[in-house]
């Protein structure tokens, strides 16, 4: 497929030996432009080769949540209180 591709390679796990890549791809052609992201995840049945498509707003959803549940153990481990932190549930 045509278009850009970011690869991401895990950084080494505790547990395992293994290498985790994730690829991302955009397809830009004007023919097979379909407004869809291609992602293939380290879990994927053949990994590199099989990809699923998603909705650029799905992705954009997908990756907001990664970034917060990133920034609350970086926070937690960095002894940093936030105003989040010690909102009342409704």
């Amino acid at each position: 497929m045509p278009g850009h591709e970011w690869d991401v390679t895990e950084l080494a796990h505790p547990h395992t030996a293994r290498t985790c890549t994730w690829i991302v791809r955009t397809a830009d052609e004007s023919d097979v432009a379909d407004g869809l992201v291609y992602i293939s995840t380290p879990e994927s049945m053949y990994p590199a080769e099989d990809f699923i498509a998603m909705y650029t707003t799905d992705t954009r959803r997908i990756a907001m949540a990664l970034l917060a549940t990133a920034d609350r153990p970086d926070h937690v481990a960095a002894g940093i209180p936030r105003l989040e932190d010690h909102r009342p549930t409704p």
